[in-house]
């Protein structure tokens, strides 16, 4: 194939106004800043009929040449792990609990990732992206739950709405409430836990704030706690509670691994995202979804004589506002 082929592609509404090179990366997973910049300077990506820059704004409408020879890797392609032809498991459609054309919120289960890593072939994001992706948009993570903690996760649909989303969540407009079952129970049974955390995207520690509240407990062995995060670091729960000593029942990576008996141990973690609250990216109307406990913390609570239906997460937000 030779190097006067072409590809065009049409700007869609999701991507107007965004840089030309940022498009590039976002729609090709093998394209670096200095392969774009080196195409730009030799005119072999153009804006229509005229020479493009890596800092142009794209607009709706407008059309973009790309040299076919290159063998661009597109985002979702198999290459990366997951086809969009891939077969989609029955229990997947369970897992959405809403959606429309800006918003799809999800009740993962324990044991999924939400995204693709080292040999992690088969992930939330994927499948979303097998159901719902076209040819302009493709759902966009704003938030992430570790694989082993069950329950809330929002994806937009086009990138307005990640925007708006991800602007909301980095100013802390949104409210996330989860439960987790620990080990032992706190003297101190509310508070605020501060503290510094790494965080590897700037190589730089930031506060990592959580407030909790403990809702019941079995003697000094386990309690049911409920935690409402106002940062959003990585492990910020895993590791602020085993900081306190009281680390999450399940966790084999923070946590102690007990194994003294059904009630103290588990090979899944107990935490669980029950709550989350927004503002609508389309209508700005806030919106806020429920997730009732997952099976396994359903069984433990049974098994400690918890009653699960007298768990009112709204409630539970408002003490913790």
């Amino acid at each position: 194939m030779g190097m006067n082929k072409i590809e065009t592609r049409t700007v869609g509404p999701d991507d107007s106004g965004q840089r030309l090179d940022r498009w590039l990366r976002r729609s090709f997973g093998r394209l670096p800043q200095s392969k774009i910049e080196g195409l730009c300077r030799k005119g072999m990506i153009r804006i229509g009929d005229a020479r493009a820059k890596p800092s142009d704004r794209l607009q709706e409408g407008q059309t973009v040449r790309l040299p076919v020879s290159l063998d661009f890797a597109p985002r979702n392609h198999p290459s990366q792990g997951f086809p969009q032809s891939i077969k989609i498991p029955p229990w997947f459609q369970s897992t959405i609990l809403y959606q429309d054309s800006d918003i799809i919120v999800f009740d993962k289960p324990p044991g999924i990732a939400v995204q693709g890593g080292t040999g992690q072939r088969r992930h939330l994001a994927g499948y979303a992206s097998a159901c719902f992706a076209t040819k302009d948009s493709t759902p966009k993570l704003i938030h992430r739950l570790d694989k082993e903690t069950s329950g809330l996760l929002v994806m937009a649909r086009n990138r307005r709405a990640a925007c708006a989303l991800s602007e909301d969540f980095r100013l802390r407009r949104v409210t996330k409430l989860y439960l987790a079952i620990v080990h032992g129970c706190p003297k101190v049974t509310s508070g605020c836990i501060e503290s510094e955390m790494w965080v590897q995207e700037t190589d730089k520690t930031k506060t990592a704030f959580t407030n909790y509240e403990v809702i019941d407990g079995l003697g000094q062995k386990l309690a049911l706690v409920a935690l409402k995060p106002l940062t959003g670091r990585n492990h910020q729960l895993r590791i602020h509670l085993a900081d306190m000593g009281h680390p999450i029942v399940g966790d084999r990576q923070y946590g102690k691994r007990i194994h003294d008996g059904s009630l103290h141990s588990g090979r899944r973690m107990m935490l669980h995202a029950g709550l989350l609250e927004f503002s609508h990216p389309g209508n700005g109307e806030t919106r806020r979804f429920h997730a009732p406990l997952p099976p396994h913390m359903r069984r433990r609570f049974q098994l400690l004589g918890w009653d699960d239906k007298q768990l009112d997460f709204g409630t539970l937000a408002e003490c913790h506002a």
